[in-house]
This record gives C-alpha cells, structure tokens and sequence, in this order.
C-alpha cells in the first residue's frame, strides 16, 4: 500500500488557499501548502492590496485639488508617483513579510516550495519530490488573458501585473477592456495625470446598462475619454508610441497611439503545468475546473476553490469557497456547501461601483412581477455636504413579498454600502423592513433606507402591518418543525421565501416547515 504524506494537500498559497488549509487544520487534519512564487497570491501581490493603496493616493491626492472648495487653501500640489509606488510596496511587505509563513508554521501547515503538477489522483508531484494524500484541494488562482489580436504578441503592452511594476507614469495610456480592471486602472492612472482612453463595447457589461452609462458620464467627466461600442483589432509600434487600430460599431476605423496599452480583458484560471488531465479532473469549455455546491471536483477527493473555478473572481468569495473546500476534505460535520447567490461584486472605480444579487436585466426574465426603486446621491444630506452627489442606489425587489433580488450603486462609498444589502438578502429581510429600519442621519447609508423605501409604496398602501418585519408581527403563527410556534427567523432561503408567500397573501404554510426556528 502507498504511503499518505498528508490528509490534505492544498495547491497555492493565496487567499482561497490559505482559508482552505487553515479550515482543514482547525479540524485536525495534517495539511501542506504547494506555492511556487509568494504567499498570499494574486489579492496580496498584484490585485487588491496593491491596486487599493493606489486607489487610496488617487482619492487623497483628487480631496487636495478640491480643498477650495471646502474653503481650504493648499500650496502647490505635486505628486510623487515614485513615493506612491513606494508606498505601495512597503504596504505589501508589512502585510506579507515572515506573517504568512509564521502563520502556516503555527498552525503547522508544512509549506513545499515549487511547481505542483499531478501523477495521478492521489500523487503529486513538487520539485522532485513526490507527495500522497488522502485528499487535495486545487487553488492556484487566475492570471491575465491576452487577447488573440494581431500584433498583440509582437509589440509590448502591458498587463495590470506589469503595470504594477512600472515606477514612470506615462503621459498617455489606452486601456482594452471596459471590465473591473480596466475601469480601476483608468481612474487611478487619470487621477494621477495620465491621458486615458478606454475601448470597449461597454463599461461594467456584466451589469445593467445604467450602471455602464452612469461611470461612462463620470469618467468624460472626469477627463476619460471612453470609447465603447468598439474594439482593439491590431497593433503596431512607432518609435514613441503604440498606435492602436481600433473599430467601431459603425464600421469606422482609427489608429489611436498611446505611450502605453493595457490589456485589461479579463483574467482565465492558471492551470499551466499542473497536469490536471492526469487526476482526471474535468474542465468546463472555458478552461476552469468544475465544482458542485460543496467544491467537489469531478474526483471525489479532490476539490477546488477560488478563482480556478471560474465562479466570482473576487477575494471574498475564494476566502469562503476555501473555507468550505478545506472543510469538507477534513471531513467536518456536517458537510458543507457555499452559499453563492448573493456575492458583492465591487469595483474601485472613480465613483464606486457596487452590485449584487441579479441585474434588473436578469430579474425581468423571472416569472414574478419585480419592482425597481432608484435614488440619487443627489438627494441625500450627507453626499451634498460631501460634495458627492453623482451616482445612485437601485433596488430590484420582488413585488408581493418585496425580497431583494438585486441592488446595484454607483456612487460614494458603493462598496462599503453593498455590505448592508447583503446582509438583508442573506438574512431575508425584506426591502419593506429595510425601507422602515432607522438610519443614522446624516450619512450617505440613508440612501440605502430611502431607495428600499420606495418598493411597495404603492402596492401595499392599503396595508401597513406588511412591511413590518416578520418575526415581529404577534399573530405570525406557522406550522415550524411540525408543531404551532410564533415564527422566529427562518433557517434557510427557501423558508424565507415561504413565509413571505404567505404573507402576501399566497404561498402555502406547510412550505415553511423545516427545523424549529421559534422565539427560545
């Protein structure tokens, strides 16, 4: 019989990695790390933590060039692009260091160093060293696509990894890609003085078309120049420039030169050299590996997590999705799946951009009748006196129970913002119950209040009782865990959704019966 090395062994050191083998550790298994470059992966070295400390210096150095007119005079205003680099990489050291290997040692995670590739489903392959274990959990991130464009190959662009190691700021830059990436470098590179241009069909496609419109009208704004309703079809290199062919909708065409292009169309699992095939671990047509609810892979031992799936490339979602991989390869009690339907997807732009749940697009193709709310910044206190009155709060609701399906902000402190609705759809709770939940005034989370305020106004006028919280109401009886007891919170989405039904006036009571969820 072959040996078994370890119980778990966990295939890159980011963030879905490390929650995966600290999860599996806490439950005692023993674990190891493959990482073959630094610990803490894409968020820590070239992706959040780098990208935020940028986004940080723009929004300081954007609040100086206003100070007037908050009646504060400043002297002459000069960014040290070198010191703000600086600044970014001692920031990233402080964070990386000996901390992720002093912790790894702790919670004693054996780290192997080197490029992980399978023999077959229960070995691996480190260096030259082979490894057994009973179970593996695959987490080795994502890295930037290059797009197959002629002369993409050919003439130097950038990638967001490499513009981070750049210490010059160019005088020009064009972007290709209106995605996450491209509209977070396009504000922090125009904050900071460069020309911009950005190409693409649109800005944010992946969410409704207002938002796209609503940052397209800032960044002009702003000074970007956005062209969408096109795309990057050749390159080619003049002595001191780039020229990029690009087309539009119309069939027009033009050159646009640019001292630097960056390639910022989306980014594709890393699989390379991994030798997937040889654990016989399926893909989807996309290149990422699948995985069901509880990040199973196709082998049964061998799960994945993070950005390798394919599924909500953010660090917050890989965290979780770690956590329920290295949970379930330890064995834990009972067996867990990831809670994916509401995920935040933000981005750092100049204004913010947050969503979640389903477009407005997504939500008009359900068979329920939904309702949609909008607020402008415009209208609340606290972004007046903050001089910070572009953008919006929308809400999609559901129109006879009023649940969240989605919400999308565009505006100050969006990403911050986000994390409330999440928590209503997680916990239930109804824009009803948002609209009449008290918010400190004046602060900018009001707008959140006022624009799930405007859901059901005019549907359930004649009925104030419902917008009171369900748990709350006195006569809220139910069949719950086959006994009659006040209903308390429910314990899963599908309960939630039931009571609401019944609420409304439709919806059958034996849907709410589950474990008991009544006042203790």
């Amino acid at each position: 019989m072959n040996r078994v090395d370890y119980d778990c062994i966990v295939i890159g050191g980011g963030g879905a990695g490390y929650a995966a083998a600290s999860t599996a550790a806490k439950l005692g298994a023993r674990v190891a790390m493959v990482e073959r470059d630094r610990l803490g992966g894409t968020c820590l070295n070239v992706g959040c933590v780098p990208t935020k400390t940028l986004v940080r210096s723009a929004e300081v150095l954007e609040t100086v060039r206003r100070a007037a007119e908050f009646g504060v005079e400043v002297g002459d205003i000069r960014l040290d692009f070198r010191a703000v680099k600086a600044r970014m990489r001692s920031i990233i050291a402080a964070m990386s260091g000996e901390g992720p290997e002093e912790s790894l040692r702790e919670q004693s995670i054996e780290l192997l160093r080197g490029n992980a590739a399978f023999i077959d489903a229960q070995a691996l392959r480190v260096g030259d060293r082979v490894y057994r274990a009973e179970q593996f959990v695959i987490a080795t991130g994502s890295e930037p696509v290059i797009p197959p464009i002629p002369g993409f190959d050919a003439v130097p662009c950038l990638t967001s990894d490499d513009l981070l190691e750049r210490d010059d700021l160019p005088a020009s830059m064009l972007v290709v890609g209106g995605g996450i990436v491209g509209c977070e470098f396009a504000s922090i590179y125009n904050a900071f003085g460069t020309n911009v241009a950005i190409v693409g069909s649109n800005l944010l496609s992946n969410e409704d078309d207002d938002v796209g419109e609503e940052l397209a009208r800032a960044f002009t704004e702003r000074g970007i120049e956005v062209l969408t309703g096109s795309k990057a079809t050749g390159l080619r290199r003049e002595v001191n420039s780039t020229l990029v062919s690009i087309e539009y909708g119309d069939e027009r065409t033009e050159e646009r030169p640019a001292e630097v292009v960056l390639l910022a169309v989306g980014r594709r699992p890393r699989l390379d050299g991994l030798n997937i095939a040889a654990a016989g671990v399926t893909l989807s047509e996309q290149g990422s590996v699948e995985v069901g609810p509880d990040m199973a892979t196709s082998v049964p031992h061998i799960w994945a997590a993070g950005d390798v799936t394919g599924m909500h490339m953010y660090t917050h979602a890989g965290d979780y999705m770690g956590e329920v991989a290295g949970w379930n390869a330890a064995g834990g009690t009972p067996k867990r799946e990831a809670r994916l339907a509401v995920v935040p997807r933000p981005v750092y732009s100049a204004p913010e951009v947050a969503a979640i749940g389903l477009t407005e697009r997504e939500a008009n193709e359900l068979p329920c009748g939904i309702e949609v709310a909008k607020v402008r910044f415009a209208d609340v206190s606290r972004a007046v006196i903050n001089g910070e009155t572009g953008g919006w709060c929308k809400i999609i609701a559901e129109s006879r129970t009023g649940r969240i399906l989605g919400t999308a902000i565009v505006g100050p402190r969006a990403n911050e913002l986000i994390g409330e609705v999440a928590v209503a759809m997680d916990g239930g709770v109804s824009a009803w119950v948002l609209g009449d939940t008290l918010h400190p005034y004046p602060t900018v989370s009001e707008i959140v209040r006022w624009t799930a305020d405007q859901i059901g106004k005019t549907s359930h006028a004649e009925d104030p009782d419902i917008r009171r919280p369900l748990y709350s109401r006195e006569l809220a009886e139910l069949t719950v865990g086959g006994s009659n007891t006040t209903t308390g919170v429910p314990v899963t989405d599908e309960q939630m959704s039931a009571l609401l039904g019944v609420h409304a006036g439709y919806g059958e009571e034996e849907d709410c019966v589950g474990e008991p969820v009544g006042r203790k």
